[in-house]
C-alpha cells in the first residue's frame, strides 16, 4: 500500500469480507486469499489449489456474471497468465477489456497472455488507461444509445453488415438482431461513437475495425452449461431419457468451440 500510496490521492484500504462497493477508493486483496463479487458486495475466501493467490481470474470472472456487459476489466504488468481465462469471461458477456501495451510493462506476461487471447480491446500504455476508461465512462450508458427510439436505423444495419459481408465475407443479415445490436453497441463503447452514424463513418476510415466487430459478433461464450434453465429442466426428466442397466447413450451437438 505503501507503493500505491505515492502515486494517488484516492484512500487505499486492503478489501474486507462482505466489503459493500464505495467509489474513489482503491482497494488490495490480502495475501492467500480470493475475491470475489456477488450482490453489490466484495466477499474473500481463503485461495486453495494451484495458481496465483489472489486470482484475477476468479474476481473478474464474478463481475462478468453479475454485471455482465457493465464489466470493465484492465490487465497489467505482471508474471504469468493470471486473469486471461476472467477477460474472456468479461468479454463474452460484453463487458469492455484493456491491457498494458506490452513494449511498457516491466513484466510483460499478464498483458501478453491476455492479449493473446483476442478478446483485449485496447492495448494501451499505462499513461494512456486512465483517461480512456474517463472517456468511456463520461457516455452515455449503452443502454440509451437505441433505447431513445423503438429500433435503430435499418438503413444504418444494413450498410454495416453490408461492410461486414464485403470486407470479411460472412453474411450477419439473419443473424440475431439483439446480439447484433448488443455488439455494435459494445464496439461504439470502446470507439466513444455516440450515435450508429458516427460509428458507421469510422467502420469506412478504419477496416480494420470490421475484424473486431466480426470477432465480437463471433465470440464463443465461456461455458457448454451457460444456459442454466434449459439444463435444469433437463435435469428433471433426463432420468426418463437414459436408460437404466448400463446402457450407454451419447448426444452430438454441432457447431460447438466448447464442451
Amino acid at each position: 500500500m505503501p507503493i500505491l500510496a505515492r502515486e494517488t490521492k484516492l484512500p487505499i484500504a486492503e478489501l474486507q469480507h462482505n466489503q459493500p462497493i464505495q467509489t474513489g477508493m482503491f482497494y488490495i486483496v490480502p495475501p492467500a486469499m480470493d475475491a470475489f463479487y456477488a450482490s453489490g458486495r466484495f466477499h474473500l475466501e481463503k485461495a486453495t489449489g494451484i495458481g496465483p493467490k489472489p486470482s484475477v481470474d476468479r474476481l473478474f470472472a464474478s463481475l462478468a456474471e453479475n454485471h455482465g456487459r457493465h464489466s470493465l476489466g484492465i490487465i497489467l504488468s505482471g508474471t504469468g497468465t493470471d486473469g486471461t481465462h476472467g477477460i474472456r469471461a468479461i468479454k463474452a458477456e460484453g463487458g469492455i477489456t484493456i491491457a498494458q501495451l506490452e513494449s511498457t510493462a516491466r513484466f510483460d506476461s499478464m498483458p501478453h497472455s491476455a492479449i493473446g487471447t483476442g478478446h483485449v480491446d485496447l492495448a494501451l500504455p499505462p499513461e494512456d488507461i486512465a483517461q480512456q476508461i474517463h472517456d468511456m465512462l463520461a457516455q452515455p450508458d449503452i443502454s440509451f444509445l437505441f433505447a431513445s427510439k423503438p429500433e435503430p436505423s435499418e438503413d444504418e444495419i444494413q450498410e454495416i453488415l453490408r461492410m461486414l459481408l464485403d470486407q470479411t465475407g460472412t453474411d450477419f443479415r439473419d443473424y440475431k438482431r439483439n446480439t447484433l445490436l448488443r455488439r455494435i453497441e459494445r464496439r461504439m463503447t470502446v470507439h466513444k461513437c455516440k450515435q450508429l452514424s458516427e460509428y458507421a463513418a469510422y467502420l469506412k476510415q478504419k477496416p480494420e475495425e470490421l475484424y473486431e466487430l466480426h470477432n465480437d459478433i463471433l465470440i464463443s461464450v465461456t461455458s457448454f452449461f451457460r444456459d442454466t434453465d434449459a439444463y435444469q429442466a433437463l435435469r428433471r426428466v433426463i432420468e426418463d431419457v437414459v436408460p437404466e442397466g448400463g446402457h450407454e447413450i451419447r448426444v452430438w451437438v454441432s457447431g460447438l468451440c466448447h464442451g
